[in-house]
């Protein structure tokens, strides 16, 4: 479970590197990305194209909580996206 205000963190790559949750995939230019809740009811998903995550940043929520998603070039995991 995550907490309230929690984070949880995936990596996908192919060489294994991160923690706590690696998935052995790239992502591609059009991926998406769904999460569940233990009883298999939606929660949340998002949609992303070309170049929304590139190679070194990341694709988060911002701020956390809002609607508004955006490239972020220095990645912060496990902490607030501002």
């Amino acid at each position: 479970q995550i907490a309230a205000g929690g984070h949880v963190v995936v990596y996908f790559n192919h060489d294994q590197t991160g923690a706590p949750l690696v998935v052995d995939k790239k992502l591609g230019s059009d991926e998406e990305a769904v999460l569940f809740d233990p009883k298999g009811a939606l929660v949340d998903q998002i949609d992303w194209q070309e170049g929304d995550s590139p190679d070194g940043g990341s694709f988060g929520r911002s701020p956390d909580g809002t609607a508004v998603w955006k490239t972020f070039t220095v990645p912060s995991p496990g902490k607030a996206n501002k």
